[in-house]
């Protein structure tokens, strides 16, 4: 077994140099891949929810987009590079910039229709009946 070794902190200096300025060389290649790839808001809400931590299902659910569709666009933006293993959860992916880092905005995610729920709540109460209404007005106590 060969024998581990410790890094210099000159050589740690060095390499976080060289990845600081790989990120910067590759910043507008990184953000033109993003706009090519994310155009549309369901697929910029998918691809800023995929932290590493939140699941398939979550994700679908949070943007009310199919949870097949989550699925092939993870496996296409995994593909391109945009995704990596999340260093969070074992098996879920996380995206690798953040798209406001990118000075791309990020949609909000649409609110839960309430009107669908008032509606579910209005059906679930009993509605008055005549009878009832007439007693409580009086008219039924002659």
């Amino acid at each position: 077994m060969p024998e581990e070794k410790e890094i210099s902190p000159d050589i740690v200096q060095i390499l976080r140099e060289i990845l600081r300025w790989s990120r910067f060389e590759n910043f507008p290649k990184l953000r033109k891949i993003l706009l090519d790839n994310l155009k549309t808001d369901q697929e910029k809400l998918v691809y800023e929810l995929t932290n590493g931590e939140n699941s398939r299902p979550d994700v679908a659910k949070q943007t009310d987009v199919p949870d097949s569709t989550v699925r092939n666009w993870w496996e296409k933006w995994y593909n391109l590079g945009i995704l990596e293993p999340s260093g969070k959860r074992k098996g879920r992916p996380q995206k690798i910039m953040a798209l406001e880092d990118m000075g791309i905005e990020v949609p909000k995610i649409p609110p839960k229709k309430l009107e669908v729920k008032q509606e579910k709540v209005a059906k679930a109460e009993p509605q008055p009946t005549q009878e009832s209404e007439a007693q409580k007005s009086g008219e039924g106590n002659a």
